[in-house]
C-alpha cells in the first residue's frame, strides 16, 4: 500500500467506527468474488455505502418429491425441467450486453457477451420422498411388507430403492467436471449423463407412498433434526382416552447420510414438489391418531372439537372435546356442556374420513396434530432449533466445520412447487401475454400477494383467493387475478376457472371399502377437497380399469357423473366420464406459510403449469419458469458482485491513489490449526476497526448469541486494495502477482475518456449495475470467512 494510501487510510479510521457493517460467509478457494446479497446502502454520518460480499463454488441441491399417489404426472413434467435446472448450473446461458441469452459456441460465449455466472464444478443432488410412515399408528402407511414405499425414514432415494445410481453407494449424484477432481472417487462429469441420473431418480420415487405427505418434515429430518428418531413409542398418563407418543433412537444411518451430502461451505437448495397440502404429523402428542384404523362402524379415535372451533380456531374456548382439564378456559363453558361434545368425544366413521384427516384440524378437531409451522421457519434460519427434549441445540443446518464458519442464512434457499394458482404468483406481464415470471418474495409482499394466498390465520381472515380455501364443499367468490367468478359444481365445461369448476364431493362410505349413497355434506365429512388448479395431461388416461386413477368408479361412489369432476370432462365440454383429461392439485397452504416465514430465502412456485405442450425446451414449458425464478435467486450468490450503488474511485490520474475507492474490506475468520495472523500475503491487522467489527458481527448473528461461537475467537485480517499496475490488471483482467482487491465499474471513464475498466468483467451484471469488486490472489478472501466491506465518502448515485 503506498503511503499516500496508508494515510488516507488513517485519516478514516475514526470514520469506519460509526459506520454500520453488511457480513456475508465466503467459501472455497478460486478467486470468483460473489455477492451474498445485493442491499440498499445504509448511511452514516461518514457516508457509508455497504454490500455484502461471499463466493460460492459448491452447491448441495436436495429434491423433496413427493410420492403419493396422482403424483405421476407430476413427476415427469419435473424430469422435462430437471435438464434446465442441472444442464442451467453446469453450462450456464451466455448473456449479451443486452441481457439477452445467446447460444455458446463449442462451450465458450461469443463475442459481446459472457456467461451469466461461473460454470459450477462440484454439486451434491439427492433426493428424498414424502413418506414418513405411520408416526406410530396402527394402520395407515404402517405395512412394510405390503407397502414398503410408505416410509423412506427420510432416507436418500438412492439408498432404498434398487439400482439406482448414486456416487460411491452414498444415495446422491455429483457433479465434478473439474482436472483434477474434486471428489474421491471422481463424480459425474459429463452433463447429459447427470441429467439422465437425476431423472431416473425422480421415476424411480414412484407414487406408491404414504397418503399422508410429510413433505416439510422429510427434508426436516434429513437437514436439520438433531435426532431423527428411528422409531416412536408410547407413554402414560394420557390427557386424551389413548397414550401420547414420542420419538424414540436416533438414525445414525440417516445421519452418515446427512454427513456426506451436506457440506457446511455450500449453498443449500431444497425444491419441494407436492399436489397437496403438507400432512407433517407430530410423533409427540397424539399425531398418530390420524393414521390409526377405522372402524366398520361406530366412532373413531379421531377427536371431535368443540362448537367454538367451527366460528374461530383462534378462540381460547376452541378445544377438543377429548381434552383433560380441571375447568374450562375463563368465559367458556365445561366440555360435558358443549352441544358438539355431546354428540360424541371423537368423530363418527361416516365424519372421518382417513384421506381428509391433514386439512384445517384445529377447527375439526379442536387440536392441531401436525407439527407447527414455526419448525420449519426455524429449520431454513435459525442457528439453533429445538431437539426432542425441548432443548436449544445447533442447528446442523448452520454448523461449521474446523476453521469453516457456520453457514449464513441466506445461503440456504427453499423452493416449493406446489397447489397455487400459476396467476397468484405470477407478475403483470405473464397475465396478460407470452411467458410466465414467478415473483421473488419482495414483489410477493409488496404486491400483497400473501394475503390473497393465505389470508390471515391469526385473525381468522380466509385467502383473497377463494380456490385458495381448503374445503370438500363448492366455493364461491371471485378469483382476484383473472377477475372470474369460480365454475359452478354443475357445469360441464372444464375450463370454467383456473380449477376446471368446483365439483359435488361425496359422502365417505358408511363402512369401510364399501360404496354408500352420494350425499353432499359439510366440511367434516367430505371424502376430497376442491381443487386448488388443474392442468390438461399429456394424454388423457383410461380409468375405467384401475382404482388409483382420479376418474375410476372406486374414486366415485354413486358415479362419476354424479360428482361431475372437471377432471374427468373432455376439452370441449360434456358430462363426466372414467376418461381423466385433466390432473388436479390442492391448495399448498402450509408450504406457502413457510415461504411466507422466510421472506427471501423462499422460491414459490405453482405446480399447475402455465404451458403444457410445444417445446420442453419453452422457457414456459411444464416447470420452466419454476426453474428459472430458482435459478434467478442463486445469481446473487454465483454472479459477480454487481453493486447496486457506485463508489467514488479516485479520479485525478496525478494522484497515487488514482483509481482506488474509500473502502476497506476485513475477513473474519476462525483460527483453527493455523491460528491468528494477518501474514498472509495482502493482509494487515484490522486491530484498529476490530471492536466495530466484532460490533457488528454479532448483530448480524455471525457470533456470540445463540450462535454458539464467541465473536472474540474471530481473526481479523484487511484485505489490501490493488494499487499501480496491479489495480490495472486486476481492472482489464490482466496476469499480476497482486493480492487484494480493485472496484471495476464497467460505465466509468477517466479523465481522458478511456475506460476505467475492462467492460467484460460487468458485462453479467444488469444494465443499471455494472459495477463489482474483483479479488485477486488464491484463496481471497480465505476460505471459509466472513467477509465485512465498508466504503466510506463514497458517491451514491
Amino acid at each position: 500500500m503506498s503511503e499516500s494510501s496508508k494515510r488516507s487510510r488513517e485519516q478514516r479510521v475514526r470514520g469506519f467506527f460509526g459506520a454500520v457493517l453488511i457480513v456475508g460467509a465466503a467459501s472455497a478457494s478460486a478467486c470468483l468474488d460473489r455477492p451474498l446479497a445485493l442491499v440498499p446502502p445504509e448511511t452514516s454520518n461518514s457516508s457509508v455505502t455497504l454490500v455484502k460480499q461471499s463466493r460460492v463454488e459448491k452447491i448441495d441441491l436436495l429434491l423433496v418429491v413427493d410420492n403419493s399417489q396422482s403424483m405421476l404426472d407430476k413427476q415427469r413434467t419435473l424430469e422435462q425441467a430437471v435438464p434446465q435446472l442441472v444442464g442451467r448450473l453446469a453450462s450456464p446461458r451466455c448473456i449479451d450486453d443486452n441481457d439477452v441469452a445467446v447460444p455458446a459456441v463449442a462451450g465458450k460465449c461469443p463475442a459481446g457477451s459472457d456467461f451469466e455466472f461461473e460454470p459450477l464444478k462440484d454439486i451434491h443432488i439427492g433426493i428424498v420422498s414424502s413418506s414418513l410412515g405411520s408416526h406410530g399408528g396402527n394402520f395407515y402407511c404402517n405395512n412394510p411388507t405390503m407397502k414398503p414405499h410408505d416410509d423412506d425414514h427420510a432416507h436418500l432415494i438412492g439408498t432404498v430403492r434398487p439400482g439406482v445410481t448414486s456416487w460411491n453407494q452414498t444415495g446422491f449424484l455429483v457433479w465434478d467436471p473439474g482436472t483434477p477432481p474434486t471428489h474421491t472417487p471422481a463424480g459425474e462429469h459429463d452433463v447429459a449423463a447427470l441429467e439422465n441420473e437425476v431423472t431416473d431418480m425422480i421415476t424411480q420415487t414412484g407414487e406408491d407412498g404414504c397418503g399422508f405427505e410429510s413433505t416439510l418434515e422429510s427434508w426436516y429430518r434429513f437437514l436439520v433434526d438433531p435426532s431423527p428418531p428411528t422409531s416412536v413409542t408410547f407413554g402414560a398418563a394420557p390427557p386424551m382416552s389413548s397414550p401420547p407418543s414420542a420419538p424414540a433412537g436416533i438414525d445414525q444411518v440417516l445421519l452418515k447420510q446427512r454427513a456426506q451430502f451436506l457440506r457446511p461451505d455450500s449453498l443449500v437448495s431444497i425444491i419441494e414438489l407436492s399436489d397437496e397440502n403438507d400432512c407433517s404429523i407430530s410423533d409427540v402428542g397424539y399425531g398418530y391418531l390420524l393414521t390409526q384404523a377405522t372402524p366398520t362402524s361406530g366412532s373413531t379415535t379421531t377427536p371431535r372439537a368443540t362448537s367454538a372451533c367451527a366460528q374461530d380456531p383462534n378462540s381460547p374456548c376452541c378445544r377438543s372435546c377429548e381434552t383433560s382439564e380441571m375447568s374450562p378456559p375463563p368465559n367458556c363453558g365445561a366440555l360435558a356442556d358443549d352441544p358438539a361434545c355431546k354428540v360424541g368425544k371423537t368423530l363418527t366413521v361416516p365424519e372421518d374420513n382417513p384421506n381428509q384427516r391433514c386439512f384445517d384440524q384445529k377447527r375439526r378437531f379442536g387440536v392441531d396434530l401436525l407439527y407447527p409451522v414455526q419448525r420449519y421457519i426455524d429449520g431454513l434460519t435459525n442457528s439453533q432449533v429445538l431437539d426432542r427434549d425441548g432443548k436449544l441445540v445447533q442447528n446442523p443446518l448452520f454448523a461449521g466445520a474446523g476453521s469453516t464458519l457456520p453457514r449464513d442464512k441466506s445461503l440456504v434457499l427453499f423452493a416449493a412447487i406446489v397447489g397455487v394458482p400459476w396467476q397468484d404468483l405470477a407478475d403483470d406481464a405473464s397475465l396478460h401475454g407470452a411467458g410466465l415470471r414467478f415473483l421473488n418474495a419482495d414483489e410477493m409482499q409488496a404486491q400483497g400477494r400473501w394475503s390473497m394466498l393465505l389470508g390471515v390465520p391469526s385473525e381468522n381472515t380466509p385467502p383473497g383467493d377463494p380456490l385458495m380455501i381448503e374445503s370438500p364443499d363448492p366455493r364461491t367468490g371471485i378469483q382476484p387475478q383473472t377477475k372470474s367468478p369460480l365454475g359452478s359444481p354443475d357445469s360441464h365445461s372444464p375450463t370454467d376457472s383456473i380449477n376446471g369448476h368446483e365439483y359435488h364431493v361425496p359422502l365417505r362410505a358408511a363402512a369401510q371399502g364399501q360404496p354408500g349413497d352420494v350425499k353432499y355434506v359439510p366440511a367434516s365429512s367430505g371424502a376430497d377437497l376442491q381443487y386448488a388448479c388443474t392442468f390438461p395431461l399429456p394424454a388423457p388416461v383410461d380409468c375405467s380399469k384401475s382404482d388409483k386413477c382420479d376418474c375410476s368408479v372406486a374414486n366415485s361412489p354413486g358415479g362419476v357423473t354424479t360428482i361431475n369432476s372437471p377432471l374427468c370432462q373432455p376439452p370441449t365440454g360434456g358430462p363426466a366420464g372414467t376418461t381423466q383429461y385433466y390432473a388436479k392439485a390442492y391448495p399448498g397452504v402450509r408450504h406457502l406459510q413457510v415461504l411466507q416465514g422466510i421472506k427471501a430465502q423462499g422460491i414459490a412456485a405453482s405446480i399447475c403449469p402455465k404451458v403444457t405442450g410445444g417445446d420442453p425446451q419453452d422457457p414456459s414449458f411444464g416447470y420452466n419458469p419454476a426453474v428459472n425464478a430458482i435459478i434467478e435467486r442463486m445469481k446473487a450468490f454465483l454472479g459477480p458482485p454487481c453493486l447496486p450503488r457506485r463508489l467514488a474511485p479516485e479520479l485525478d490520474m496525478s494522484k497515487p491513489t488514482y483509481g482506488e475507492v474509500p473502502c476497506r474490506v476485513v475477513e473474519a475468520r476462525l483460527p483453527g490449526n493455523e491460528g491468528c495472523n494477518c501474514n498472509a500475503p495482502g493482509r494487515s491487522s484490522a486491530d484498529d476497526i476490530s471492536d466495530a467489527v466484532r460490533k457488528q458481527l454479532a448483530t448480524q448473528k455471525e457470533c456470540d448469541g445463540v450462535t454458539g461461537t464467541a465473536c472474540s475467537k474471530f481473526c481479523l485480517c484487511e484485505i489490501a486494495q490493488l494499487t499501480g499496475d496491479a489495480r490495472k490488471a486486476c481492472q482489464f483482467s490482466q496476469p499480476s502477482d497482486g493480492v487484494g482487491y480493485c472496484y471495476v465499474d464497467g460505465d466509468a471513464k477517466d479523465e481522458t475518456g478511456a475506460p476505467l475498466s475492462d467492460p467484460k468483467l460487468t458485462a453479467a451484471c444488469p444494465s443499471n449495475a455494472r459495477r463489482r469488486l474483483r479479488f485477486n490472489g488464491d484463496n481471497t478472501p480465505v476460505n471459509g470467512s466472513v467477509t465485512v466491506m465498508a466504503c466510506e465518502g463514497a458517491k451514491v448515485n
